[in-house]
């Protein structure tokens, strides 16, 4: 028999990066906020039930440079401000 299926998450992060070294960056930022904010986002908490949202089951992030695309292709909510700057709909989606 086989173990139950764990439920869909209710919340979903979607993580756009340059490299590892910037899914790193962010994975980790992302955890500090969370735990600062969110009484019950502990440690171990985190580690059971984090998942974040990639293009595959083989890719750990979307790439920062196609994020623009990607996020009309499937249609998301391109929302944010970030002063003016070249990329903003890149960093935006």
């Amino acid at each position: 028999m086989l173990p139950p299926t764990p439920p869909e998450p209710t919340l979903w992060f979607a993580l756009a990066a340059e490299d590892m070294g910037h899914h790193e960056a962010v994975t980790r930022l992302t955890d500090r906020v969370l735990e600062a904010r969110v009484g019950w986002f502990t440690p171990d908490i985190r580690d059971a039930i984090r998942r974040w949202r990639a293009p595959t089951q083989v890719d750990r992030y979307w790439e920062l440079k196609r994020a623009f695309d990607d996020a009309r292709r499937l249609r998301l909510p391109i929302r944010g401000d970030f002063g003016g700057l070249p990329e903003v709909g890149m960093i935006r989606a």
